[in-house]
């Protein structure tokens, strides 16, 4: 599968990558999936650690933030199914497909 955020035309990376190179010194932050590959894009090391998925999973790579998902508690039988993929190693491989990963990944 192989795929990208940039692959869709939802994610205005080229748009966002374009606005930052228009001023000079900019600092921007972005999910590492969407930063990989992006060749107008300079990856900061923090700490002399670089911002990859080795070094999050481990633990050594500090400046981290993770997606967080909210649901009302009366959801139903719909939420739980969706809350039970999330987990599951489908989606799990969907996210890496798109060159993200899960929380469950650095446990």
């Amino acid at each position: 599968m192989n795929m990208r955020l940039r692959d869709f035309p939802f994610c205005k990376i080229a748009e966002n990558v374009a606005a930052i190179n228009r001023y000079k010194n900019t600092i921007d932050y972005a999910s590492l999936a969407e930063a990989e590959n992006q060749p107008d894009v300079v990856v900061l090391q923090f700490d002399n650690v670089s911002p990859n998925r080795e070094n999050v999973i481990k633990g050594t790579y500090k400046l981290v933030a993770p997606l967080g998902l909210v649901w009302k508690a009366e959801g139903g039988q719909e939420v739980k199914n969706c809350i039970d993929f999330l987990y599951s190693p489908a989606a799990e491989k969907i996210m890496a497909d798109y060159g993200a990963f899960s929380a469950l990944a650095t446990r």
